[in-house]
């Protein structure tokens, strides 16, 4: 769930642990693109109902399920109408969705962010599933120096996702592009010293950023 940058992400590295079939979620086209672009097949939850369509796809529920949405991700009205009265502050439509389709034994993944609390929460489907349930952030300071080995030898390129490059100073209006999707902005870079560039103008990539002082 969720082809934002960590969904994209996530694609690529479950694809360079040898995952066979992976299956992208989300209702923006252009990040769905991208997604199937990095070899996943790909659902749009504005046209297609996905409880119903993954158990055709995936008899008995996929191995393993991975939220990349976060809070903001208020698909079903209850959790809308009880955001915007302030009953709770982080919808987990996505959540929710993993764990009625991952199969019995199989594992939920939270990398999207969340930071409050929410309703709905399907615990008993989850006891009575045996899910392995695992939520939180990266720990760098275990995995950073493995991670930049993979990118650094090209078996994960991060270019892929990035679409603008922008001067550190420009870093709120980063934020507002990715927010709002203007120029169908997926990822922003901050690179002092760097003059502005759309996506139609990134031509540097995939290292520069990464090795730039």
């Amino acid at each position: 769930w969720g082809c934002g940058p960590v969904g994209l992400i996530a694609i690529m590295w479950a694809k360079l642990r040898g995952v066979k079939r992976i299956i992208a979620i989300d209702n923006v086209e252009k990040r769905l693109d991208a997604a199937k672009s990095l070899g996943a097949e790909i659902l749009n939850f504005s046209h297609q109902t996905i409880i119903p369509t993954m158990m055709e796809i995936c008899r008995g529920g996929p191995d393993v399920c991975i939220d990349a949405t976060g809070f903001r991700y208020a698909k079903d009205p209850a959790h809308k109408i009880e955001r915007f009265l302030r009953l709770e502050t982080d919808a987990t439509s996505a959540i929710v969705e993993a764990i009625y389709l991952v199969k019995k034994f199989g594992h939920v993944s939270v990398i999207g962010d969340y930071y409050g609390v929410t309703n709905h929460f399907p615990i008993g489907a989850l006891f009575e599933k045996g899910i392995t349930f695992r939520a939180g952030v990266v720990c760098p300071q275990r995995y950073w120096k493995t991670l930049l080995g993979y990118i650094e030898d090209g078996r994960v390129d991060l270019s892929k996702i990035v679409t603008h490059l922008l001067p550190l100073d420009q870093a709120a209006e980063g934020y507002r592009m990715f927010d709002v999707e203007k120029d169908e902005c997926i990822k922003a870079i901050l690179q002092p010293g760097r003059f502005y560039k759309s996506k139609r103008q990134v031509t540097d990539l995939p290292m520069s950023y990464i090795d730039s002082p």
